[in-house]
């Protein structure tokens, strides 16, 4: 008895038909095999819901038909196979569940500044590590499902890191609901201090 054999993956799924009474192929009366959504047990001229089919070549040499992988959103399925021969009848080929994950996106790891960031003492952040520190968070947006954040100020070699610029790391971190609060931005004039740095990190840091 023919049966069908679904095998899950990331987005996407294989199948194939089992168990045939003859070798799938054209000199054994096969034309094509396939896969519908509907529930399907009886021959019939006609199978509506297909998702996708093979066509049986022009010799059959194995009672099974080649494993076929497509494309498919997540989640819980439960299809029908189907056999169809020359004079166009559709054969059912047994039925069988299987589940479609979604693609997994793996943590970023925890930032750690560079930089020599203490409290008490003068902070020296370099642009490269700050405009590194604006890529990890965008990792860390792609990562719990949003976009990425488009409004970043990147710092330049030699200038100042002004509050307009630290701004927008806070709002960014602040939209993907940290554990740990993300820090208020600082006011336009104001010393911009170690602890706010380092809280940026531990806010970032505690997304699970």
């Amino acid at each position: 008895m023919a049966s069908l054999v679904l095998n899950g993956g990331q987005e996407e799924f294989s199948w194939r038909i089992t168990g045939l009474s003859s070798a799938f192929g054209n000199n054994n009366g096969y034309i094509q095999a396939g896969i519908t959504r509907y529930q399907f047990t009886q021959a019939s001229s006609s199978v509506d819901g297909i998702v996708d089919t093979i066509t049986a070549p022009s010799i059959g040499t194995s009672t099974s038909t080649n494993l076929k992988t497509i494309s498919y959103s997540p989640g819980n399925y439960q299809f029908w196979g189907f056999t169809r021969v020359l004079d166009g009848t559709y054969y059912p080929a047994g039925s069988s569940t299987v589940t479609v994950e979604g693609i997994t996106t793996e943590r970023p790891n925890d930032w750690y500044w560079s930089s020599i960031i203490t409290t008490g003492s003068p902070i020296n952040i370099s642009a490269s590590d700050f405009n590194s520190f604006l890529s990890r968070i965008n990792d860390f947006r792609v990562y719990v499902g949003l976009p990425q954040y488009g409004a970043f100020q990147y710092a330049q070699s030699g200038n100042v890191i002004t509050s307009s610029i630290v701004a927008h790391p806070v709002y960014a971190i602040r939209a993907m609901n940290p554990p740990i609060q993300e820090p208020n931005v600082p006011s336009v004039g104001t010393t911009i201090t170690a602890s706010f740095f380092n809280q940026l990190a531990s806010s970032l840091n505690s997304i699970p």
